[in-house]
């Protein structure tokens, strides 16, 4: 489980990844959604200032949903009120 915040270089994940998956191991990544986590903010900037680490949540999640994609790996998000198990 990540949300892959400070991941700047893919390539040693998807090195990993190769690896597991060149054994025969299973390999899923569950993204948290951050933004599900907090209550939205009421002020003005406070809005904006959310809005902003909304978009970079979503980056991040897009960019991780394509690059493991391309190896087969599902990238499945999670959200606050979502069940426990998978």
């Amino acid at each position: 489980m990540t949300d892959f915040d400070g991941v700047f270089d893919h390539a040693p994940l998807l090195s990993a990844v190769r690896l597991l998956k060149a054994r025969r191991h299973s390999v899923a990544v569950v993204f948290p959604d951050a933004t599900t986590f907090v209550q939205r903010p009421a002020a003005s900037i406070d809005r904006r200032l959310f809005t902003v680490y909304a978009r970079a949540e979503e980056r991040r999640f897009l960019e991780a949903r394509s690059a493991l994609g391309r190896l087969g790996v599902p990238v499945l998000r999670a959200a606050a009120n979502d069940p426990v198990g998978l």
